[in-house]
């Protein structure tokens, strides 16, 4: 058994307050985004999306495959929507 494993298994999970508040400005930028619309909307969409796909790819080797697949998912989608704001405009 690796040691991250026994570490989780003992320890209960928690939610730090910086990944709150984190999820919490990025939750307010993606539906202010939506709200306003246009190519500012799909730069708040957009701009967040672009450092989160580029964070994924420089620490794709440490995280497990099927978190891989959901992170990917979620920026892949997020920036169709960025593209979808940007053509409403």
């Amino acid at each position: 058994m690796s040691t991250r494993n026994r570490r989780s298994a003992s320890a209960p999970f928690r939610i730090q307050p910086a990944a709150v508040l984190v999820i919490a400005v990025v939750l307010g930028l993606f539906i202010g985004g939506l709200v306003i619309g246009g190519t500012a909307g799909g730069l708040m969409v957009g701009v967040p999306a672009v450092f989160a796909g580029g964070w994924l790819l420089l620490r794709w080797q440490a995280i497990d495959p099927p978190v891989r697949i959901i992170r990917l998912v979620a920026v892949l989608v997020s920036l169709a929507i960025a593209i979808s704001l940007f053509t409403r405009g």
